[in-house]
């Protein structure tokens, strides 16, 4: 399945929303007992508003990554609690903010990246970065 959206809100002359969206989800597989899923998706948030004689952009730049995800099925189209058994799930989220006031002008980036590896059981671990910072964690979404 492919898919490309473009939204533009014509608000003001400095406030308005920009949107693009790339999609393409691919399912393989789904008439055996495990089907496979993977996914390229791209989206981009534009919003600029002014607030006095401040203006602010906002800039999200989505990624996410499907690669191989697994689902098993127990009998006919019952899938297995519809959690992954295997594969992988990444996002990666960038936010740019740009601030204008008067001839001044600031920009702050901050980025996530988030990344799930599934295997049997319904086990899960995932892994979020943000700026130099690591969390890690892990469940049985099976149980």
């Amino acid at each position: 399945v492919k898919s490309h959206i473009t939204i533009t809100y014509d608000g003001q002359e400095t406030d308005y929303t920009e949107q693009t969206y790339f999609g393409d989800i691919r399912y393989t597989d789904v008439e055996k007992a495990s089907a496979l899923v993977d996914a390229d998706i791209t989206w981009e948030i534009e919003d600029y508003y002014t607030v006095g004689t401040v203006q602010t952009n906002d800039n999200f730049d989505i990624t996410v990554t499907i690669d191989e995800l697994q689902y098993d099925r127990s009998s006919g189209f019952v899938w297995v609690d519809n959690i992954p058994s295997d594969g992988t799930f990444d996002l990666t989220v960038t936010v740019t903010t740009q601030v204008t006031d008067g001839s001044e002008t600031t920009t702050a980036t901050r980025d996530w990246s988030f990344d799930v590896t599934f295997s049997s059981g319904g086990s899960a671990a995932v892994e979020v970065i943000s700026n130099n910072t690591r969390w890690t964690y892990s469940d049985n979404f099976g149980s």
